[in-house]
């Protein structure tokens, strides 16, 4: 009844923790989001259970084994644990097309044409230089620990694809094209 009380006003859905030998209900009385609150009360192929993950999900909260395989097998989340974010379908029909594309961001090949391109128009770039180019494109999702090495990857794959070269040293990185 709680739930459903709940979903029915556009609140989020109560949580639950059950540590302790006892129980304890945190109900909070505010919208999150309307859009996306009326959006999974509305939707007639979303069980109450998907509701009250997505829900988790929107709250940043973790989720089980099974919650996370079955929203990826419905297609209704995207990412890796513990980067989690909705998909395309909700994210459309939630109006959060841009917070979903901050976390999904873009393919490697969108990232290594911009440092191609930029190595192309300043004839070279610093790793400082390259870091402020792409780093603050990369998904919100990713840590500053995991943004440095996508970017150390892209650096690494365009310079065994024979694209770029360093002609720094290994403390002061210059990326050039290679002739």
């Amino acid at each position: 009844m709680m739930f459903n009380e709940q979903a029915r006003r556009f609140f989020p859905l109560p949580e639950y923790d059950l540590s302790e030998n006892k129980v304890k209900v945190t109900v909070t009385g505010k919208v999150l989001d309307m859009d996306y609150a009326s959006v999974l009360a509305r939707d007639s192929e979303l069980t109450l259970e998907e509701i009250m993950m997505l829900d988790k999900v929107q709250k940043g909260k973790k989720l089980t084994t099974y919650e996370f395989r079955h929203l990826k097998k419905k297609e209704l989340i995207e990412g890796i644990r513990p980067n989690i974010y909705i998909s395309a379908k909700v994210a459309q029909k939630t109006g959060q097309k841009a917070t979903y594309t901050k976390f999904k961001a873009f393919d490697n090949s969108y990232y290594r044409d911009l440092i191609i391109q930029a190595i192309t128009q300043h004839k070279s770039l610093t790793r400082q230089e390259i870091d402020e180019l792409i780093v603050d494109k990369l998904s919100d999702a990713m840590t500053p620990e995991k943004k440095k090495k996508k970017v150390e990857n892209l650096l690494t794959h365009l310079r065994a694809k024979g694209k770029i070269k360093n002609i720094g040293s290994d403390f002061k990185s210059v990326w050039v094209l290679v002739e």
